[in-house]
């Protein structure tokens, strides 16, 4: 892993608020050189399966969005841990 548990669950991908709540505070940014080295960990890993580069460029594109899930199913666990 490369973030932990703990780092997730208290960032966000961007660093920016939620737009779905007005009050709420912007959590910090994941690191932007860590990102890129997913990023090019899956680009290795993506490449091994196929040579479109089209297809590497639209999976890659999903980079945020995935971590993005990982860190929301994250802090429902926490959420109904405390429960």
């Amino acid at each position: 892993m490369i973030w932990g548990t703990d780092v997730l669950k208290n960032r966000s991908v961007t660093g920016v608020a939620t737009k779905k709540k007005k009050d709420a505070v912007p959590k910090p940014p994941l690191s932007p050189h860590k990102l890129s080295i997913v990023r090019e960990c899956l680009y290795d890993r993506i490449a091994q399966e196929t040579v479109d580069e089209t297809e590497i460029a639209q999976r890659l594109s999903k980079v945020n969005k995935y971590i993005c899930e990982k860190i929301m199913d994250i802090n429902k666990s926490c959420k109904n841990e405390e429960r």
